[in-house]
């Protein structure tokens, strides 16, 4: 995508009301769902900085679970590592990932069952020094829908900062900065740019960096 078409693309999404389309959930702002949109990351690995290939993410479809219109996303990656099939929910500004099932080829290895839901943004809750929690019970199922395990997570979020130039292969981006803590200690680190989604993502061994994106 041609940095004009991005410009073009940020200042439509930033100026319209995100509200529904014909059969879609729902829209947020930080983290905009419709079928089609699709982000392509590459993936470091820490410290060293290596490359491991792309990871794409897109929006494929819709479909009903729990009772609820959802987005399927279909995550694929080209460094041999297993693909995912996920149904996210919107509601108002919130985006949660429902389900994600692991897949080898077309081979269901298992699924992981997020209740209420696994939170991957709440636009409403940017601001300066903000903080909030969440929790989910993840159920982990066999092919077969049997039970293999759950346990109980929690996480503490902290924005800290909500305008921080970021640079990466897709272009330069103003984003919000957050970071995520879970039960036991572990981190990440997110960068969202409004009207774009998720620029960039580090952990403790790997890093994400958006290199090109498409938006409906």
């Amino acid at each position: 995508m041609k940095k004009s078409a991005k410009i073009i693309i940020v200042m439509i999404v930033g100026t319209m009301p995100l509200t529904a389309c014909g059969d879609d959930p729902k829209q947020a702002d930080y983290l905009p769902m419709a079928v089609g949109n699709r982000w392509v990351y590459e993936q470091v690995l820490l410290p060293g900085g290596g490359d491991d290939g792309l990871i794409t993410k897109e929006l494929t479809g819709t479909e009903a679970y729990a009772g609820d219109e959802t987005f399927i996303m279909m995550t694929t990656q080209t460094n041999g590592e297993w693909n995912k099939r996920s149904n996210w929910g919107v509601d108002g500004a919130a985006v949660t990932r429902l389900r994600q099932t692991v897949l080898d080829g077309d081979t269901v290895l298992w699924t992981n069952e997020y209740q209420p839901g696994f939170l991957r943004m709440d636009s409403s809750k940017v601001g300066d020094n903000a903080s909030f929690k969440e929790s989910h019970l993840r159920v982990r199922r066999d092919a077969g829908g049997v039970e293999l395990d759950r346990d109980n997570k929690e996480y503490s979020w902290t924005v800290e900062t909500t305008d921080e130039e970021v640079a990466v292969s897709a272009g330069k981006f103003s984003c919000t900065r957050i970071r995520r803590v879970d039960e036991k200690g572990a981190w990440k680190l997110f960068w969202y740019a409004e009207g774009i989604g998720k620029v960039r993502e580090r952990g403790d061994t790997s890093e994400e960096r958006l290199a090109e994106y498409t938006l409906k």
